[in-house]
């Protein structure tokens, strides 16, 4: 938790859990919600009334997610996904390389556009 607080507090909140015995146990309510969507080039799947429906394949305004914070979520999935971006700032700054140059596991990463 330690290794990430700062990177934590730029995005949201962290909430502790209180459990009677284990380790400490946070949540983080990422609040930091930006809006990157490029909607020309995101992939949609359509509904049979033509309607857009669920996102495909993510393009972003690159321009546009760029900030202090390097987790975020955007308005069309705030429900859903959590997003971050890399090798913008220094590697300690960014919950990305954190995670990934100490070990840390069990999250998925995939690259998007």
């Amino acid at each position: 938790m330690e290794l990430c607080r700062s990177v934590f507090e730029m995005s949201g909140e962290i909430i502790p859990i209180q459990i009677e015995r284990g380790p400490e146990l946070y949540i983080l309510n990422i609040l930091e919600c930006m809006n990157g969507l490029d909607y020309e080039n995101t992939v949609w799947d359509y509904y049979g009334d033509g309607t857009k429906g669920r996102i495909l394949e993510y393009a972003f305004h690159k321009e546009r997610i760029i900030n202090e914070s390097t987790i975020f979520k955007i308005p069309e999935t705030v429900n859903i996904d959590i997003f971050c971006f890399a090798n913008t700032k220094d590697r300690e700054d960014e919950f990305y390389h954190i995670y990934h140059d100490n070990g840390l596991t069990g999250l998925l990463f995939e690259e998007m556009k």
